[in-house]
């Protein structure tokens, strides 16, 4: 009697076993499946991370590069600008030359014609006195005109 009791309750704890094996095989490999999931979206993250790093390395070695460009250009713009500065001063004594040049020449062109009026009336010094202090008197009135540059350039 105790034997066919034994068999009769044998199949029902290797049934229960047995289904219960089953379910968590099935767990487990669900499990698995879930991990084996999160590890491939890791690595897809973790390549996604690698190339926003380099795309963040070469923007900011962009950066630096255009920033050195920009400085070197504000370095020319401020060197043009100083040349300008110079050009106008320049062209401003120049001028001044000019005009003092000009005054001089006419100047002496009244002197001159003063002188042939007086030799032709047969009035004033003679004509080897007149061309003689004449180009002394041109050194001079140069000398004096380059001293006035020189200072009016000073003051700009």
């Amino acid at each position: 009697m105790t034997a066919p009791f034994k068999f009769s309750k044998t199949p029902f704890y290797f049934v229960f076993f047995f289904s219960s094996g089953k379910e968590s095989l099935k767990d487990l490999e669900k499990l698995e499946i879930e991990a084996t999931n999160l590890q491939s979206a890791n690595e897809d993250q973790q390549r996604h991370i690698e190339i926003l790093e380099q795309a963040l390395n070469n923007a900011q070695s962009k950066v630096l590069k255009l920033e050195e460009e920009l400085s070197k250009k504000q370095k020319y713009v401020e060197r043009v600008e100083r040349l300008q500065q110079a050009l106008a001063q320049l062209q401003i004594a120049c001028e001044k030359r000019e005009q003092l040049e000009q005054r001089l020449r006419t100047h002496l062109e009244r002197e001159l014609e003063s002188l042939r009026t007086q030799q032709r009336a047969g009035v004033g010094v003679p004509l080897s006195v007149c061309e003689s202090s004449a180009p002394a008197l041109l050194d001079l009135l140069t000398e004096r005109e380059e001293r006035i540059l020189g200072l009016e350039a000073d003051m700009t």
